[in-house]
């Protein structure tokens, strides 16, 4: 697809193209190319995004699609036209913000290449879709997942499906995380443990370079106590925590429940990425404010999808007292195009997937958070 996009509209050998699903998506990557820190430096100027679209309705062969009618007539993407030597920040930024296009909506669009064209007229680019059917069904089977355990000391009430976002990766529900608290105080976070290796180089990338603490140790612990009292007593608050639990790969888990405490008293956002504990066994939003997840290892039941989201607890004390944190007012469109043609956990998988889920209840609600696991540093 990249390749018939440069041989149709730019025909130059020094330019590379990357491909995004929205228009906001692809201005993030055109601001991320011409930062004034990279390496080569690039105009923005050398940098121009067009819309292609292509007709669905025109095209004899869909593959794997059993749902035909949901299908919209068109597709519209927006590509994004650079200097060759700028390809390597353009694809750090690709892996990083997990924001291009899936290889599955490209197969979608590949037996549609002959249709290929660009928009001209940018008064309807990206018309706003209503939420599919199956959009709103993976949402409630989040928020029946997280609702498993009663609500008790640590969490007085249940998640909704307004409080999930769905995203097409796990990078990409980080990177919406990042915007989401940027746009709210901008000022510095911390890591606090070792976390997934993308998750650290993108907060490295994005906003103020992160504190980090990469043991998680108690004493660690105590040196950050230290640190959110001197930087109260300058007038500055971090935005955020971010940890793991339990951590990827090393399986290490952070004392949690002091890190609340820190957050209730230095005023800031704790961010808890559980992919690898899974809102499936572990309930702990009693304790983090946004719960981050890589859905790909449990949708479709067979890891064999990208796809992520998170959760914003909307009984969180800090959320509740800053109403200046906005979440996107409606869904992320690249999902509505993506999710008619999967199940979240098809028929036929669900009986397996219940069968392995059916005992997890009771483990949550004995021990609600995995004990710290630390090491002697």
């Amino acid at each position: 697809m990249v390749a018939v996009c440069k041989e149709r509209f730019i025909r130059d050998s020094d330019r590379d193209c990357l491909i995004f699903p929205s228009y906001r998506a692809a201005v993030a990557c055109q601001a991320f190319i011409t930062r004034e820190n990279n390496e080569p430096s690039v105009d923005t100027a050398t940098v121009s995004i067009i819309i292609i679209e292509f007709d669905m309705s025109r095209s004899k062969t869909v593959p794997f699609l059993s749902q035909a009618s949901q299908l919209p007539a068109k597709i519209q993407l927006a590509a994004v036209f650079f200097p060759s030597e700028a390809l390597l920040n353009a694809m750090t930024f690709w892996r990083l913000a997990g924001q291009g296009i899936s290889s599955r909506l490209a197969e979608r669009c590949l037996p549609s290449l002959k249709t290929l064209t660009q928009v001209t007229d940018l008064t309807n680019v990206f018309p706003r879709q209503k939420i599919s059917p199956a959009h709103k069904k993976v949402c409630q089977r989040i928020a029946n997942l997280l609702n498993r355990t009663t609500p008790g000391a640590l969490r007085q009430v249940s998640v909704s499906t307004h409080d999930v976002y769905l995203y097409q990766s796990g990078m990409s529900a980080i990177y919406h995380v990042q915007q989401l608290l940027s746009e709210w105080r901008g000022t510095e976070s911390i890591v606090f443990g070792f976390p997934y290796e993308l998750t650290l180089k993108f907060l490295q990338a994005y906003g103020l370079p992160p504190k980090h603490y990469p043991f998680g140790t108690a004493k660690e612990t105590d040196e950050l106590e230290v640190y959110l009292e001197v930087e109260r007593a300058a007038g500055r608050k971090i935005h955020a925590i971010w940890c793991e639990c339990p951590s990827n790969p090393l399986l290490r888990t952070v004392d949690l429940h002091r890190l609340r405490r820190l957050a209730d008293t230095y005023d800031f956002i704790i961010v808890v990425d559980e992919t690898i504990g899974s809102f499936a066994n572990l309930d702990l939003l009693g304790v983090a404010d946004i719960l981050v997840t890589s859905l790909t290892k449990i949708f479709n039941g067979q890891a064999d999808v990208l796809a992520g989201r998170y959760v914003l607890y909307s009984y969180s004390v800090i959320l509740h007292s800053h109403t200046n944190i906005h979440p996107p007012k409606h869904r992320p469109k690249s999902h509505l195009k993506i999710l008619p043609r999967f199940r979240c956990f098809p028929q036929g998988l669900l009986p397996q997937r219940r069968l392995h889920l059916r005992y997890h209840p009771t483990r949550a609600q004995q021990q609600e958070l995995p004990r710290p696991c630390h090491t002697n540093q």
